[in-house]
């Protein structure tokens, strides 16, 4: 189910470093509950409407709960969809609780670029994603959004 937020700036709007100091900040762009009865999937993907060589610079966070396992959900994946050769770049993968483990970021095979994520156990999860946009990103305003998901067997590229 996506529940769509409207973006919000945030920052001063300065000058810094030559790009105007704010960024574009939606909590909420998505909302993921999985109830995986026979346990048969470990790993989520995700993919999202930022194509690979748009030159936006895009963080996503999900928080959420891991119910079998009693453990809380913090991860973040960030990438630079480099708008010249259409790459990713500064591509990051940071965890901050057990619950679910961000695996990678890559390119789909609808040329969208797509997140995916661990966990131990999937028996019953939810997760809430929020975006952010630097100002520096061609992408400052636009919305981030998730547009497909799936749980699956394997870690390896499902879009």
């Amino acid at each position: 189910m996506a529940n769509l937020a409207q973006s919000t700036k945030i920052g001063n709007g300065g000058i810094n470093g030559g790009y105007e100091a704010s960024a574009t900040m939606q909590l909420g762009i998505y909302n993921y509950r999985l109830a995986d009865a026979d346990r048969t999937s470990r790993y989520l993907h995700f993919k999202t409407n930022v194509l690979r060589n748009s030159g936006r610079m895009v963080r996503v966070d999900a928080v959420g709960y891991d119910y079998a396992g009693a453990r809380p959900i913090r991860c973040s994946w960030v990438w630079y969809s480099y708008s010249v050769d259409g790459n990713l770049y500064s591509v990051g993968l940071h965890n901050a609780y057990p619950g679910m483990v961000p695996n990678s970021v890559y390119i789909g095979a609808d040329n969208y670029v797509c997140i995916s994520a661990s966990a131990r156990d999937l028996y019953f999860i939810g997760v809430t994603f929020d975006a952010y946009t630097p100002s520096n990103s061609y992408g400052l305003g636009q919305t981030v959004a998730i547009t497909a998901s799936a749980a699956t067997a394997s870690a390896g590229n499902y879009f």
